[in-house]
């Protein structure tokens, strides 16, 4: 009959059109396919991943030690983060015979190292000295953050450091910190020393967490922030800190 070649021919050209329309549907579906793949597999091995727990090395004083378990318990919960302290009590960065430069040389490596500043160069009167000091040859905090510095790049080139300030140092209950600050001729406010740190870190271009200025501690808190007789935080006090400690270390 006539009309079948005709109908074979239209048939055959309308299956060659329909293949031509959903081809490249086809091909668009699978590069995305694999795309998305690569991508799945590109975030499983990110540093940036949420599914890869980074390791936090901390360096400090007392308010460092397990002390700030209540900081550092938060810390995990939000970031998923393990941690180690080296932190001892009556360090500093010169100050103690287990000074943060010690703390430096026993560490482990880290994807990230904290260096949480004591009061206690600043209770003892260690000299601050200049960016100009060298290890060994002055004794002064300068010397020994930049010695700090070099060690733990030396461990792990590719972490993160970051500095965290002194907190106020309250000696008592009226608020006075700088009666501390009377022992030696090297005498420095807190406050001097709290913008020494930040120098320091500027140094090397290192984030720095202020928890000098807007500490929230002060003498009308003081029995709620800091315990009996002493200048060292209750939970109550290391809370006041968590908030802006997590959320800085996010930004890492």
């Amino acid at each position: 009959m006539p009309y079948l070649p005709k109908f074979k021919h239209f048939f055959i050209a309308f299956i060659g059109l329909l293949l031509l329309v959903a081809l490249p549907s086809v091909g668009v579906l699978i590069g995305f396919r694999q795309a998305a793949s690569l991508s799945e597999n590109t975030i499983l091995i990110s540093a940036d991943s949420p599914q890869q727990t980074l390791s936090v090395g901390i360096i400090g004083g007392s308010f460092a030690t397990e002390l700030a378990k209540p900081a550092y318990t938060q810390w995990v919960k939000a970031l998923g983060i393990d941690y180690t302290t080296y932190a001892k009590g009556g360090a500093g960065f010169v100050q103690g015979k287990k000074n943060f430069l010690e703390q430096a040389r026993q560490v482990g490596v880290h994807d990230i190292y904290i260096i949480w500043c004591s009061t206690n160069d600043f209770v003892h009167s260690i000299p601050i000295g200049t960016k100009a000091d060298i290890y060994g040859k002055n004794k002064t905090i300068w010397a020994n953050f930049k010695e700090i510095i070099r060690i733990l790049y030396e461990k792990n080139p590719k972490a993160k450091i970051a500095l965290f300030t002194s907190s106020p140092h309250l000696a008592s209950s009226q608020g006075n910190e700088e009666e501390w600050g009377k022992t030696t001729t090297h005498k420095h406010t807190l406050k001097e020393h709290v913008e020494a740190q930040k120098q320091m870190a500027a140094f090397y271009s290192l984030p720095c967490l202020d928890q000098y200025n807007n500490a929230q501690q002060n003498s009308l808190n003081y029995t709620l922030v800091c315990k009996n007789n002493d200048f060292h935080l209750t939970p109550y006090g290391y809370s006041l800190l968590v908030n802006r400690q997590t959320d800085f270390l996010s930004k890492l």
